[in-house]
């Protein structure tokens, strides 16, 4: 029992603050509160307010399996429950469902495009891959207009914009089915040829995935990459890598056999070839699992917490991210740059 404001209230649950507000649940309806423990939001309106998102922002509903809306952490509605599905926001537009078609909201609520979409993908440089009819080719259209851009170039399936280019599915003029890259005007860059598929297109490289056909029941696969106006590879030009992942930051992720390593765009290894595994976490961060131990780099291969630990976990994505940091049965927490928050102890 709670009291609030001169208001009496037979709290069932408290949630973790989070974003200085914390969600309660009273008689079955949910409500906020702030870190002082006044009242935010009276718990009346709304039975489900979901977690609040990096933008502030959480989806709410009148009734457990109903509509869903939006509110900020001051509690103020942004949009009342009005469709079936609200998608997580990225690069500041989200997806939203209402009868099975789709459309999208921008953070301040408005409705950029009405949910009449067969399917529709993610907005990346003001454009998104849209399906406006079930069995249809995709198309790519302008998120603040509305309109189709390059509708004389349909496509199979879905695809972003990366750095002004679009790796695409279509058909060839023989009817084949490829991937190429094009720009914005809908110009054909770089295509898919013989034993060659494009995987991706980041910070200037071209990654190129070669098939070999061992026998007629064995086929084996490596990696490449070059930048665009280069003929030759970056990668070892014999073997390849075992997988890589597209460039972040000017770094990627290769596999040689059974170990990773960090790669720079001149294929210069800047963390060694001898990680179980490598992984990107948070704030451009990479944890790394040695065969029994984990640790962290930052994006330029600099050691920020040795490999000794033997779990490591994100916490708090924001500012410089916060680490939960295991070693047999102690516990401490860092943040992003190595700094110990709380040294480890039992």
């Amino acid at each position: 029992m709670i009291l609030m404001e001169k208001q009496l209230f037979l709290l069932n649950s408290l949630c973790d603050f989070d974003q200085g507000v914390s969600r309660i649940v009273a008689a079955r309806k949910t409500g906020l509160i702030d870190s002082t423990g006044n009242l935010v939001l009276e718990p009346k309106a709304y039975e489900l307010i979901l977690p609040f998102d990096e933008n502030g922002l959480a989806k709410v509903a009148y009734k457990q399996f109903g509509q869903f809306g939006l509110i900020n952490t001051e509690g103020q509605e942004i949009i009342p429950p009005s469709y079936d599905e609200i998608d997580p926001f990225y690069n500041g537009f989200a997806r939203v469902q209402k009868l099975k078609r789709y459309g999208f909201i921008s953070l301040s609520g408005e409705e950029m495009t009405p949910p009449k979409l067969y399917d529709a993908y993610k907005v990346s440089e003001g454009k998104v891959a849209v399906q406006p009819l079930q069995g249809g080719p995709w198309y790519f259209m302008d998120i603040m207009t509305g309109e189709i851009i390059n509708g004389d170039l349909p496509f199979l399936g879905k695809a972003m914009y990366s750095e002004g280019k679009t790796i695409l599915r279509h058909k060839n003029e023989n009817d084949f089915i490829i991937k190429s890259l094009f720009n914005e005007k809908g110009d054909t860059i770089a295509s898919s040829h013989s034993n060659f598929e494009i995987i991706f297109y980041k910070d200037g490289m071209l990654g190129l995935k070669e098939t070999k056909i061992i026998s007629a029941d064995r086929k084996t696969y490596h990696y490449h990459f070059r930048a665009l106006d280069e003929k030759r590879f970056r990668s070892p030009p014999r073997i390849g890598y075992t997988n890589m992942s597209p460039f972040l930051d000017g770094v990627s992720v290769i596999r040689m056999g059974k170990n990773c390593a960090m790669i720079n765009t001149d294929a210069n290894q800047i963390v060694a070839l001898k990680y179980k595994g490598i992984k990107r976490v948070s704030e451009g961060n990479y944890k790394a699992v040695p065969a029994s131990f984990s640790g962290l780099f930052s994006p330029d291969g600099k050691m920020v917490l040795k490999d000794e630990y033997d779990l490591i976990n994100v916490k708090f994505q924001s500012g410089n991210g916060i680490y939960a940091v295991e070693k047999g049965d102690q516990l401490g927490y860092v943040d992003g740059k190595g700094n110990w928050l709380w040294e480890i102890r039992r």
